[in-house]
């Protein structure tokens, strides 16, 4: 197969595999039933979510506060018409007569983000005794082994995986990012320096040059494969929870049903796709590294196509042209 062959193949995958699902904004609550800062003067029985998007119930929970910071046990959580949804209604086994409480939860819609959030509210029925949380419940799952349009919701929020918070989160981005700007960054010193001086230097020295190209773009692909793989791991843990995260349905739906797991997808394909092409040493040296500057590429704009930039509602093709040419050009510059 040519270097043209492989290049077109290398961007029709990019196409395929993001097309589908670029433009999703993150989640947000729009609305709650109580809402921020209510006092509700009748028993409350149910509380609602409107969210600004359809969220999936794989990855939503709920969990309901006292005063104290104690998990009140409540019922079940329905997804109105079906999941996905934007409007959720958590049932409480309970009436909630008096108190404030605290209402946390997490969702993520198509493009794969997790989202929390929290809002409070007061309840003040005339002559009612305030609702006490006397025992911490245990920390469970709050989602069955299958889809289904039920579930129980009865743990907090937890804190851990969250991207914004995780020392392990940034690390893996950082190296993530070193590993695709090493990849653009040889491509272009072969063919910026390496290219120009060719005819200047003897073909031996030119052969060392570009196998020590070959051996950076290697393990950039290398370091950019591993930082994929973690941060598939954070992610499914920041969707699905620990007990859960490498369930075979869940990660394929994260995979290949969110915006985040094509973008995901698409980066692993070319890095993989880049690491063959820095190896093959053809007569014409030049020749894989026309596949190699095309898998780069895709690579390189993957992270526009996984994050705020591709949440943009309008317009959504500034943003993420601008991402993409930022990451590629900086990489460049470097090489």
């Amino acid at each position: 197969m040519t270097a043209r062959k492989i290049s077109t193949l290398a961007l029709t995958t990019l196409i395929l595999a993001l097309a589908p699902g670029w433009a999703h904004a993150h989640t947000q609550l729009l609305s709650s039933t109580p809402a921020q800062g209510d006092t509700v003067r009748t028993p409350v029985t149910e509380i609602h979510l409107h969210f600004n998007e359809a969220v999936d119930e794989r990855y939503t929970v709920i969990a309901l506060l006292d005063a104290t910071g104690h998990e009140i046990p409540v019922g079940m959580l329905h997804a109105v018409g079906g999941s996905p949804s934007k409007h959720y209604m958590l049932l409480l086994e309970r009436a909630l007569m008096a108190g404030a409480f605290t209402v946390k939860w997490k969702a993520a819609g198509a493009d794969g983000h997790a989202v929390t959030g929290l809002f409070d509210f007061s309840v003040d029925v005339a002559d009612a005794i305030s609702n006490v949380q006397t025992t911490t419940p245990a920390t469970t799952a709050a989602h069955p082994p299958e889809h289904s349009a039920h579930h129980a919701a009865v743990i907090d929020v937890p804190p851990l995986y969250r991207p914004e918070s995780s020392l392990a989160w940034i690390a893996t981005r950082w190296l993530n990012f070193l590993g695709l700007m090493l990849m653009v960054g040889a491509v272009a010193f072969r063919f910026g320096v390496v290219e120009r001086v060719r005819k200047q230097f003897a073909e031996p020295l030119i052969l060392d040059l570009d196998s020590a190209a070959r051996n950076i773009g290697m393990y950039a692909a290398v370091a950019a494969l591993l930082s994929n793989a973690l941060r598939l791991w954070l992610q499914s843990g920041s969707l699905h929870g620990p007990e859960r995260m490498w369930q075979p349905g869940l990660l394929s739906a994260l995979v290949f049903e969110t915006g985040w797991g094509k973008a995901w997808l698409a980066l692993s394909v070319a890095s993989i796709g880049y690491l063959v092409a820095v190896l093959i040493k053809s007569q014409d040296r030049r020749e894989s590294w026309f596949s190699a500057a095309a898998f780069s590429a895709i690579a390189a704009s993957t992270p526009a196509f996984a994050g705020h930039a591709a949440a943009v509602q309008q317009m959504a093709i500034v943003p993420v042209l601008d991402d993409a040419v930022h990451v590629i050009s900086a990489s460049a510059w470097l090489g």
